[in-house]
This record gives C-alpha cells, sequence and structure tokens, in this order.
C-alpha cells in the first residue's frame, strides 16, 4: 500500500483518502480543487459574469469533489454553496440540514434568494455579510 502525502498547501483528509483507496494523484486533484473552489468563493466576480454562474460553478466543484472521493453523487451532501462572500443564508441552520432535501434560504441573499437573485455584480445584497469565509 502507497502512502499517500499531502500536497502542498492543501489540508486533506489523508485516513479518508487511505479509506476511500484514492491514489496520490487524486489526492493531489482534490487539493487543487479546493484550492479553486475557495478562490471561487472569496472572489465569484473575478471568475464569473453573473451570480448565478458563480452559483452554478461552485455546484459543479461540489459534484467533482464528489466523483474524486469516490462520494456517490449527491446535492444534498454539498457544503461549500453557503460559504460565498457575501451570502446571507444562515449556515448554522443549513449544517444541520446537511444530508437532507432542504435548505434554508435568505431573502437577502443575492445568491440564493427565492424571489430576488442578484442579476450582476451591482447589487447592493453584496454588502451583506453573516461573516462565511
Amino acid at each position: 500500500m502507497t502512502t499517500l502525502k499531502q500536497p502542498e498547501g492543501g489540508n486533506i483528509n489523508l485516513r479518508l483518502a487511505a479509506q476511500q483507496n484514492l491514489t496520490q494523484e487524486r489526492v493531489n486533484a482534490i487539493a487543487q480543487v479546493h484550492k479553486q473552489l475557495d478562490e471561487l468563493l472569496y472572489r465569484p466576480a473575478m471568475f464569473c459574469e453573473t451570480p448565478q454562474e458563480a452559483v452554478k460553478l461552485v455546484e459543479s466543484y461540489e459534484f467533482v469533489l464528489q466523483g474524486l472521493w469516490n462520494f456517490p453523487y449527491s446535492w444534498s451532501h454539498h457544503t461549500y454553496w453557503i460559504r460565498f462572500k457575501d451570502c446571507c443564508c444562515p449556515p448554522m441552520d443549513n449544517t444541520e440540514l446537511f444530508g437532507t432535501d432542504y435548505r434554508i434560504f435568505s431573502e437577502q441573499c443575492p445568491y440564493h434568494s427565492n424571489h430576488s437573485r442578484a442579476e450582476d455584480w451591482d447589487d447592493t445584497r453584496f454588502e451583506c455579510s453573516n461573516g462565511n469565509f
């Protein structure tokens, strides 16, 4: 059995990676996706033309991570969507709902509001913050 090594700048659960029979290449890929995801969550306007494009891209990254970890693809097990800079959705409530088909959205959230999602980065709601990320 090959010993997995922590990628530079990575914080990967190597015990879980070994349990999932991941290769070093997969571990490295997971670390790279995490880095890209962190950058996207902190500076979404730098990587996406619209807020909704950023939401879709984060969801895509979450599915990529599930595949790299050999986990089943499951929308209800996504956790990064709540970490957008300026997301106003309640993080603790949504963490408690992990693994269910439920999410709690704030009507003030420019990304996730059920009634008025931001169409562009000039939306004034991007000034709100619940301390995410």
